[in-house]
């Protein structure tokens, strides 16, 4: 297995990497893995992680559900439903006319779905093959493999998603250099990601489910976000909170640590009550950025 050790750090290229702390891979394997920040800009990212080709078993846990239909039991059905609401509330996030949008990292295509159903051309991309049929199969959307990305054209969308996407890409810079190139000059791309600023996270420092090692490679706080996409020519336009994650990952994070559903209940509706009016406290953001020329 190919190990990646990062010298410099993604966003601001400083050579002072200290380490924040080791944390378990809770859901799958138990094995450690360190975490580490930028004692220059305060970027935290996970150390000697393993390459793209090789990081694939780690998501075989019943706790990645993003890829699943599966209806049994009360999580499952919780998680659906809550995706089915979040579907409208994701789309009316975007303000940009109708047009062209490519959701990457679509998984089952449930989102691509709800686009194409209130009138946009829409495309994805996607890794996992079993996701890819899924949604062309069920949803009769074009979904691509990961190679798409260095393909993609200038001026394509005007719209671009990833939903829970940019803390899994190994390469950043390709992506985000290729998302610039892909978007209109008018157009919106909207990245949500955990906030590791956020109160649940404070609180349950390495029993953060969201830390979510070593699938989790990057993990921002709303000012990393903003440098590095102003490193690529974006601006963030504005915010949105992301309320529901609070709960899944303080409930989640409780089962870590043996704790109580009850408490996880309440550390995420306090962590939601703190960011209402304050989305970039929430446990999870959505930032809807554009060109910053325009």
């Amino acid at each position: 297995m190919s190990i990646i050790t990062h010298e410099n750090c993604p966003i601001c290229s400083s050579t002072k990497i200290d380490l924040a702390f080791e944390g378990k891979d809770f859901s799958h394997t138990s094995e450690v893995f360190s975490v580490v920040k930028c004692t220059s800009c305060d970027f935290h990212f996970t150390q000697d992680t393993p390459d793209a080709a090789h990081i694939g078993r780690y998501y075989q846990s019943e706790n990645y559900v993003s890829h699943s239909d599966k209806q049994e039991g009360l999580f499952f059905k919780v998680y659906h439903w809550v995706r089915s609401y979040m579907l409208g509330k994701k789309r009316k996030m975007i303000k940009v006319e109708k047009g062209t949008i490519l959701d990457i990292g679509c998984g089952t295509g449930y989102f691509l779905n709800e686009m194409k159903l209130n009138g946009w051309k829409v495309e994805g991309i996607e890794q996992d093959p079993a996701a890819r049929k899924y949604g062309a199969e069920k949803f009769n959307v074009p979904v691509h493999d990961i190679p798409k990305i260095e393909a993609l054209v200038e001026n394509a969308y005007d719209c671009i998603t990833l939903w829970h996407v940019l803390e899994h890409v190994h390469d950043l810079k390709l992506y985000l250099k290729q998302i610039k190139l892909a978007l209109k000059p008018s157009g919106e791309l909207l990245i949500a990601v955990p906030n590791r600023t956020a109160y649940d996270a404070k609180k349950y420092q390495k029993y953060w489910a969201a830390w979510d090692l070593p699938i989790h490679l990057w993990h921002f706080s709303p000012n990393n976000i903003e440098d590095l996409l102003a490193q690529h020519g974006l601006k963030v336009k504005r915010h949105y909170p992301l309320p529901f994650d609070a709960f899944y990952v303080s409930l989640l994070s409780e089962k870590y640590q043996q704790g109580s559903a009850i408490r996880g209940f309440f550390t995420g509706l306090t962590s939601w009550l703190l960011s209402v009016g304050k989305p970039k406290k929430c446990s999870s953001v959505v930032y809807v950025i554009g060109h910053q020329s325009a």
